[in-house]
């Protein structure tokens, strides 16, 4: 905050980009199976975790198919 207080002109907040996620090398699978499954972030994390090798946490499918679901406008994150 002080940093920003300091500078002589304003310049906005700028997020910086994330990190790779554990769910990238799946995208295109969970962007074809999710609304096959009702966006089941249960079956989807199943289903990744027995067939996909994937080594993430429900929790992360769970935050990733979440924005995808019917009647939300943003596309899915991943």
């Amino acid at each position: 905050m002080r940093s920003c207080l300091k500078q002589a002109d304003w310049r906005p907040y700028r997020r910086e980009k994330s990190a790779a996620s554990v769910l990238d090398a799946h995208h295109p699978w969970l962007v074809e199976r999710a609304p096959q499954v009702n966006y089941s972030a249960r079956i989807l994390y199943q289903e990744l975790g027995s067939g996909c090798g994937f080594t993430g946490s429900y929790e992360t499918v769970k935050l990733a198919v979440r924005p995808s679901l019917p009647g939300r406008t943003d596309p899915m994150p991943l």
